[in-house]
């Protein structure tokens, strides 16, 4: 909302050479993990038209590779029949993306109008847990969107404030497991087509599962109206 451009930008980088190795790891042997995790982003903002329309803009992007021991030994991978991917340190990752504009516009000194929209993207490949291999990996992805709409109108000489929004808040969210591993019951690549079950072996290794989804899309529309009277 000024009559000047301006803006910022950012950058942050980590990787496995800032970070020690876990303790589990070092036990079993395994070499140290790979870690990334990059975060950057900007604004932008300023006129359009000199003290009349003004936007502002930002976006951020950051993405992660975490790996997560396991604790399932090369020696009771071998006796099942489980690769060596699914053994110690498996990665786990975040994409996550946010983005928005706004756009101002001063009708007159008492009335204002604003119109924005906003935007997160996740990705995420859920695991945590001991034991767990690749098969047992899932896959989340969520989007939600924001669309709103703003009217300020100042009356009565500044002592009455009327304020009307109208949002539109679509989200889309769904799970689906990935269709990584599946040895010993079914070459990698083909849980899904093969409905693989689902095995555990207490303290072992948790492998195999069939292909399961989870979706959910909902489209709330919302109004709000607030009249504030100052004395």
């Amino acid at each position: 909302g000024t009559n000047s451009f301006s803006g910022s930008g950012y950058g942050y980088l980590r990787n496995k050479e800032l970070n020690s190795e876990d303790f589990l790891s070092a036990r079993q042997g395994l070499p140290k993990a790979q870690f990334d995790r990059e975060q950057w982003g900007g604004s932008l903002g300023g006129p359009i038209v000199q003290s009349k329309t003004f936007f502002f803009t930002a976006v951020d992007r950051s993405t992660q590779n975490t790996p997560f021991n396991n604790s399932i030994t090369s020696q009771n991978a071998a006796i099942i029949g489980l690769p060596s991917a699914d053994v110690g340190n498996i990665n786990q990752y975040l994409n996550d993306t946010f983005s928005m504009a706004k756009l101002t516009h001063i009708v007159n000194g008492n009335n204002t109008l604003t119109a924005s929209y906003a935007m997160t993207y996740d990705v995420i490949s859920n695991f945590a847990t001991a034991f767990a291999t690749q098969s047992r990996q899932g896959l989340w992805h969520s989007i939600d969107n924001t669309f709103l709409v703003q009217w300020t109108r100042v009356a009565h000489e500044g002592n009455w404030l009327h304020d009307l929004k109208v949002a539109y808040l679509p989200r889309n969210f769904y799970n689906t497991d990935r269709d990584l591993g599946g040895a010993p019951l079914t070459p990698d690549g083909q849980l899904r087509s093969s409905l693989a079950p689902s095995v555990n072996i207490t303290n072992i290794a948790n492998f195999g599962g069939g292909y399961d989804l989870l979706d959910m899309y909902t489209k709330p529309v919302q109004a709000t109206y607030s009249s504030t009277i100052f004395k």
